[in-house]
């Protein structure tokens, strides 16, 4: 949005500029020509920042997708972070998975509180109207040991929720 906004200020200052060049202001024309000149400078040094943050974000996704998944493996993640270990990675991988779990227990908690509830006082706050089908639950992508497990017929994967 800031890049439009430049945009912007810079047509108005054209179209200014140009209303007072037909007027005979020529002192104004020169200001209004440096100042265009800063906001054009001012512009691609917006630019430059935008495309740096970009590829820096889109770099760090894609090694967080190739740590995701293969973790063991030598991947651009352990480029950026060069002090990850075999157990670094696997405590990493651990927490992740619980953390997983967790979500998926908060996310099924309100499924069958709320979301698949059929309250009859209407002034509760959160009191959602279920008209069609009931919600399926999350699937648990992992069993109690923190082993891959498939997800059921019935249950939503994490891919898909």
């Amino acid at each position: 949005s800031a890049l439009i906004t430049v945009a912007v200020v810079m047509l108005l200052i054209s179209i200014l500029g140009l209303c007072l060049s037909i007027l005979g202001h020529q002192h104004t024309i020169h200001i209004f020509i440096i100042s265009g000149w800063l906001l054009v400078a001012f512009t691609f040094v917006l630019y430059g920042v935008f495309v740096i943050i970009n590829h820096a974000i889109s770099d760090t996704c894609m090694a967080m997708g190739e740590w995701v998944d293969n973790p063991h493996a030598e991947s651009a993640l352990s480029n950026i972070l060069p002090c990850v270990d075999p157990r670094t990675t696997n405590q990493t991988l651990f927490k992740s998975k619980q953390v997983t779990v967790d979500l998926v227990n908060i996310v099924n908690g309100f499924i069958d509180t709320y979301a698949n509830s059929n309250p009859s006082n209407h002034l509760n706050s959160n009191y959602y109207n279920q008209s069609g089908p009931v919600m399926p639950r999350l699937c648990y992508p992992y069993d109690s040991q923190l082993q891959d497990l498939p997800c059921p017929a019935d249950q939503v994967s994490m891919a898909n929720s």
